[in-house]
């Protein structure tokens, strides 16, 4: 997919996590919990609009992490992948 500066990305983003959350089967933890956990922290994130997202994205990066790691399956383990991009490459919270 490609998008122009028109899209907002954070609410891409939690369109994403909220993708993820709904296709998790809930076998394991990391997957069920972590999935929850980057939507909440997505939706205070775009909620917030333009407030610091610091301790959100640290979070995220924990949450990811632990689904990266400990995921039984390819959806807990790739789920983070686009918030990871988006915020080491596109800078898009900072």
């Amino acid at each position: 997919m490609a998008f122009d500066d028109s899209v907002p990305l954070p609410r891409l983003l939690l369109r994403m996590a909220e993708f993820f959350r709904d296709e998790s089967c809930g076998q394991c933890v990391p997957c069920r919990v972590g999935t929850v956990r980057q939507e909440e922290a997505l939706h205070r994130i775009v909620e917030r609009t333009g407030a610091d997202a610091a301790g959100d994205i640290a979070l995220l990066r924990e949450v990811g992490r632990a689904m990266r790691d400990a995921s039984i399956c390819g959806l807990g383990q790739t789920a983070w992948n686009a918030v990871e991009s988006a915020i080491d490459r596109l800078g898009a919270y900072e």
